[in-house]
């Protein structure tokens, strides 16, 4: 399959930058080019959508289906961003002020969301809690649901103060299960081989 042309790549960073975020450009050329693929396209941790218009963009090429996972609130972000709260209503609205129907949201915490989610996933993104113990937890909730051949995308892996994440994902690869593809930036992915 071909990857994106610098047209599409350039679509969607126009789209995507058009709502606040904490995910750069060649992260989100990397997601993106990742995510053009069938199936199911998970994201657990969406905040204020820029993720979400990316998947949605790729989602479109061949008719995926994304569901985003968030409980929202302020609580869990730096307070720097404080002003810039997320909420359901929020991330629906730069959804659809850049012309995205929003696919489905489940508005709660990962851990809730997985006893309401069994459908076969062709590519996980992970950008939530970051903490040692919840990474676990999405690991081992999340993954088995990922298709040979699919994928496993975080963001934030080596990121200096979050020091469980990478921690989390160190004890959990499983080489001969999982191929790492790669690091953009801050986001890793992960193919499942077996």
């Amino acid at each position: 399959m071909a990857g994106p042309k610098r047209e599409e790549l350039d679509l969607m960073l126009k789209m995507a930058w058009k709502v606040p975020g904490l995910y750069g450009r060649q992260e989100a050329e990397f997601l993106y080019t990742l995510a053009r693929r069938k199936g199911n396209l998970v994201e657990i941790g969406c905040w204020r959508g820029r993720t979400t218009i990316i998947l949605l963009m790729a989602a479109g090429i061949w008719g995926a289906k994304v569901t985003s996972i968030d409980p929202f609130g302020k609580e869990r972000m730096p307070k720097r961003y404080a002003k810039l709260e997320a909420t359901a209503e929020k991330w629906i609205d730069g959804l659809t002020r850049v012309g995205l129907q929003p696919g489905t949201l489940l508005a709660m915490i990962s851990d809730e969301a997985r006893q309401h989610y069994d459908k076969e996933i062709s590519l996980l993104f992970i950008d939530s809690d970051h903490s040692y113990k919840q990474v676990k937890q999405d690991l081992s909730n999340w993954t088995p649901l990922i298709k040979v051949g699919g994928y496993l995308v975080l963001h934030d892996m080596w990121f200096p103060s979050l020091k469980g994440l990478a921690s989390a994902i160190v004890e959990w690869w499983k080489p001969e299960v999982w191929r790492f593809l790669g690091q953009v930036e801050w986001t890793v992915a992960f193919e499942r081989i077996k």
